[in-house]
């Protein structure tokens, strides 16, 4: 298997020569925006075929890795079938969960079995919500009818468990018609004892007293936090009693307007696009970042990623994972620049090309006072707050953009790859083509027709998107927060146990983007999933008080050799206060 390069062994090459035909030049590159102009650096490189050798065999097989496979969804199905006889239901959950991720979503019957008995082990272990919730997706799979009668049967038994009367007499009646039914097959005296099982669930649905629920997904249970004094009419993440100032020497931040109680949360934001760490693919959910539950699923493509539900997969699927789905390990390697792509993804091609061509219907104005806001004064949160956050170009050497610019470069090619600027089905794949084979070009498959020329003018929507992937590289440097989460760490002492602090994923909060760095921070960030809480840490709040955050600094290599460490923002636990 061919892997993208480890640091330093991508080499990029910064040229005033005649380039080889075949070239991709970004020479006074269209690659910038109306803030941030590349070119006026003048930054002259290329990416050739003989520069990059690995990144044709890369994009000619990478769509065929993490693929699904019914042989190890056979072999997963039959190890989850051996713990379960052997009453080790537990393992046959995780058994059968990687059956379930192997199986190819639409071919033979491997997915909606593994589920069935997914959802038996699951009962056994008296998680009966998370087995109904199995037994349904096997239905919805036309699950085969030869057991179709024990899965209703379980259905009904785990509703009477939860004692939702209303819902196991509906699921009873579901039963007793399949029984009458033509389908149902079983003969002799195993119908017979079953039959009598059925008329025993039937007493006892009758007897069964209706109560609520105490049971909740957890994404229910973690409930939204809500900021002190009330919703800001301007800073709509934030408390009204924080507002956005502007100076030269300190640019746009947040002060308080009034004394606000210690403790008090002032920020309270979602991340406009967040990446989820590798090391925690197998246990959080890819799209929401919750802890995977024990009947998690997989995305209907790879085997790379698991979701806590049907909606974080969908919403994934149609926002951003069609396209980084086949490109994950290359993902992987540029770090940061990874939480560009999906910022790109996540706003969409069209909204970027009309924002891009109409800035001024989505701000207020271009003054340094007004950036981020719309047209009605307010700071939404959006991709407009995203945008104006600093890039801090101006400071950015030239050997630190050289690698952004090439970062740029090969999630651009990427993309096009990806054909995100071309059609695509319901599995992501391409089945149109763009104006400008720009993959084809760059891998040496295409030929360029301007072999006399120093440069190549691509379409506009790719130099558009080629501008903002290095803009959002610039920016995540010193705006990219880190999402942790608190987790018992066990002491060899007796009952004592101690906490730390990991980092999950990496995202962008426009909100919270506008608190400054200080050592000595007043705003202390914690996490509810992946949304933002911002408590004051002040002794008693004072009026006019700027709002400091705390970061740190993690150096990070990515596969470009990027020689100047990334700025990863973690929120500390333990932190001074004013």
């Amino acid at each position: 298997m061919i892997s993208p390069p480890g640091p330093g062994d991508l080499m990029f090459t910064r040229t005033n020569r005649p380039l080889p035909r075949g070239s991709l030049v970004l020479s006074k590159s269209k690659l910038e925006s109306q803030l941030l102009r590349v070119n006026d650096l003048k930054i002259e490189t290329y990416i050739s075929e003989r520069n990059v050798s690995w990144l044709p065999t890369y994009f000619n097989t990478c769509k065929s890795w993490h693929g699904k496979s019914k042989v190890e969804a056979a072999f997963w199905k039959t190890k989850g079938n051996n713990f379960f006889q052997q009453r080790k239901f537990a393992l046959a959950v995780d058994a059968y969960t990687q059956s379930c991720i192997n199986a190819p979503v639409s071919e033979g019957e491997d997915l909606t079995l593994s589920l069935g008995n997914r959802s038996a082990a699951l009962f056994h272990l008296t998680h009966y919500q998370l087995c109904i919730t199995d037994i349904d997706r096997a239905l919805s799979l036309n699950f085969p009818p030869a057991s179709l009668h024990k899965l209703l049967a379980r259905k009904t038994m785990a509703l009477v468990k939860l004692d939702k009367k209303t819902e196991a007499v509906k699921s009873l009646l579901v039963l007793k018609n399949f029984v009458d039914s033509p389908s149902f097959s079983l003969k002799g005296p195993k119908k017979d004892i079953f039959l009598k099982e059925v008329d025993a669930m039937e007493l006892t649905v009758e007897n069964l007293t209706e109560r609520l629920s105490v049971w909740k997904n957890m994404n229910q249970m973690a409930l939204k936090p809500k900021v002190y004094g009330g919703l800001n009419k301007a800073l709509l993440q934030a408390s009204q009693c924080v507002t956005m100032a502007y100076t030269t020497e300190k640019g746009r931040h947040l002060c308080a307007t009034e004394a606000i109680p210690r403790g008090s949360t002032l920020i309270v934001e979602k991340p406009f696009a967040a990446v989820l760490l590798p090391s925690h693919y197998d246990t959080h959910c890819h799209h929401c970042f919750s802890t995977l539950p024990l009947n998690c699923i997989g995305c209907k493509r790879c085997t790379s990623v698991k979701f806590c539900n049907e909606v974080c997969r969908d919403t994934a699927w149609s926002k951003y994972h069609a396209t980084e789905c086949p490109y994950l390990d290359l993902l992987h390697s540029v770090g940061i620049a990874h939480l560009s792509l999906k910022i790109v993804l996540c706003t969409g091609l069209p909204f970027l090309k009309e924002f891009q061509e109409h800035q001024s219907k989505y701000r207020l104005s271009l003054e340094p006072d007004s950036l981020g806001l719309n047209q009605k004064g307010q700071y939404e949160g959006d991709y407009v707050t995203v945008f104006d956050l600093m890039t801090h170009e101006d400071t950015t050497e030239e050997s630190d953009m050289l690698q952004y610019s090439m970062t740029a470069a090969l999630l651009l090619v990427t993309l096009d790859h990806a054909g995100f600027f071309s059609a695509r089905d319901a599995y992501g794949d391409s089945f149109g083509s763009s104006s400008f084979d720009l993959s084809g070009l760059v891998l040496g498959e295409k030929k360029s027709n301007q072999s006399t020329r120093d440069s190549i003018d691509l379409p506009s929507d790719m130099s558009q998107v080629g501008g903002l992937l290095l803009r959002h590289i610039l920016q995540l440097v010193c705006n990219a927060h880190a999402i942790t989460s608190i987790q018992a760490e066990p002491s060899a002492e007796a009952n004592v146990s101690g906490t730390e602090q990991t980092r999950l994923a990496t995202a962008i909060y426009p909100t919270a983007s506008l608190m400054n760095h200080s050592c000595d921070p007043t705003i202390v960030s914690r996490f509810v999933l992946n949304i933002l809480a911002a408590p004051l840490e002040l002794h008693d709040g004072k009026v006019k008080t700027f709002l400091l955050d705390s970061v740190f600094l993690e150096t990070t290599t990515t596969a470009l050799s990027l020689k100047r460490s990334l700025v990863v923002l973690r929120i500390m636990t333990l932190l001074s206060t004013w």
